[in-house]
């Protein structure tokens, strides 16, 4: 049974607020003292704010220094050559291509435009190459929700290694832990930070690939249903 985007769209934002609004109960129980009479308002509220909270972290995540960052965490053990070599210009990265399909690319893209794609900037080629194929491709929605909620947890991991980073600097030794415990969360947190940087880094890339395929695709079948029309005609 397939989902619709709208749920993983929702999820993507609820659940990383949720997360937060966890972490800052369990450090911060004072704030969460409060409770209504009616336990289904209360649910309503927190759920309100949940998704408040997630919107915020939203947001931060399409701040183009967050989005940095992410990408410089994701690439400190992955060769950064993986990520050249492509003449193709998406959003957030070059598309990898083969030579042959960045010749058809370009090809399709002059034939159809009438324009070389090397005298347009990065945003005008792909919102040229996007355009047309937008209602063609809803799984790139999909990748856009999921990197979204990869990249928000990285956030919320990097925040809580840094703010536990902070705390134990204030109350040495290891915040009242034992050191190995203390070496676990630190690791913990720093793995899950490299971990959804990543994945959010490769759902991005998803992104920005999908549409020139899907353009090249687009565009070969209609010059396939042309040239069908002519030999009939």
């Amino acid at each position: 049974m397939s989902i619709p985007l709208q749920i993983y769209d929702f999820i993507s934002i609820l659940f990383p607020g949720f997360v937060t609004l966890m972490l800052i109960r369990i450090e911060k129980p004072s704030l969460f003292s409060w409770q209504l009479d009616n336990h289904y308002l209360t649910g309503a509220i927190f759920l309100v704010a949940a998704y408040i909270c997630g919107s915020l972290l939203q947001g931060l995540v399409r701040i183009r220094a967050v989005g940095k960052l992410t990408k410089r965490i994701s690439r400190l053990f992955i060769n950064s050559s993986l990520y050249s070599g492509s003449n193709l210009r998406g959003r957030h990265h070059n598309p990898a291509a083969s030579k042959r399909m960045q010749e058809e690319f370009v090809m399709l893209f002059k034939e159809y435009y009438d324009i070389d794609p090397d005298d347009l900037n990065q945003e005008e080629v792909f919102g040229l190459v996007y355009s047309p194929v937008a209602e063609k491709m809803t799984q790139r929605n999909l990748f856009v929700a999921i990197a979204n909620f990869h990249r928000a947890l990285c956030l919320i991991s990097l925040s809580c290694l840094l703010y536990f980073l902070i705390k134990s600097f204030f109350y040495w030794p290891w915040c009242g832990l034992l050191w190995i415990e203390y070496v676990s969360i630190v690791a913990t947190l720093a793995l899950s930070t490299f971990v959804f940087a990543s994945g959010g880094e490769y759902f991005k890339k998803l992104t920005d690939m999908v549409p020139f395929y899907a353009f090249v695709a687009w565009r070969k079948g209609n010059n396939k249903e042309a040239n069908i029309r002519n030999i009939e005609g």
